[in-house]
C-alpha cells in the first residue's frame, strides 16, 4: 500500500512512518521543514528507497495535489499542524494550516480517488487542566 503522511517528519509523523514501513508499506512524507535527522533517529537509520521526503506546504493546494499524485497515494495520514510555541507565535498561520491545509488534503484525496484519509488531532485541542 502507498501512503502519504503530512507532517511526516514531525514527532507523531515519524513514528507513524516507522509503523507503516515496518508493516511493509511505501511512504511519502510531506513536511514544511523536513527534519531528516529526527526521522533517521526514529527509523534507526537514514530513510531507504521505500521513503520519499517532500518539502511542501499543505496550504498550497497545487503542492498537495502534485505530491499526492506523484506518490500515487492510496491512503493519507494527515498530521500537519503547528504545535505549541509555533502556534502561539503565529495564530493566524496556525488557523490557515489547520483549516485550509486540512480542506486541501481532503479535496485532493477526493479528486485523486484516495480511498481513506486519517485525520489526527492532539490532546492540545482540549486546553490546559482547570
Amino acid at each position: 500500500m502507498r501512503y502519504l503522511v503530512t507532517g511526516g517528519t514531525g514527532f507523531i509523523g515519524a513514528y507513524a512512518a516507522r509503523a507503516l514501513l515496518d508493516a511493509g508499506h511505501q511512504v511519502t512524507l510531506v513536511d514544511l521543514m523536513p527534519n531528516r535527522e529526527f526521522l533517521a533517529d526514529v527509523l534507526g537509520a537514514p530513510p531507504g528507497d521505500d521513503v520519499r521526503i517532500v518539502s511542501g506546504d499543505v496550504t498550497d493546494m497545487s503542492v498537495v495535489l502534485r505530491t499526492m499524485h506523484e506518490a500515487q497515494a492510496q491512503r493519507v495520514v494527515h498530521l500537519a499542524a503547528p504545535l505549541s510555541i509555533s502556534s502561539e507565535a503565529s495564530p493566524l498561520r496556525t488557523l490557515k494550516v489547520n483549516w485550509e491545509g486540512t480542506i486541501n488534503v481532503f479535496e485532493a484525496a477526493l479528486a485523486l480517488g484516495v480511498t481513506k484519509v486519517v485525520w489526527v488531532s492532539s490532546v492540545a485541542v482540549f486546553g490546559g487542566a482547570a
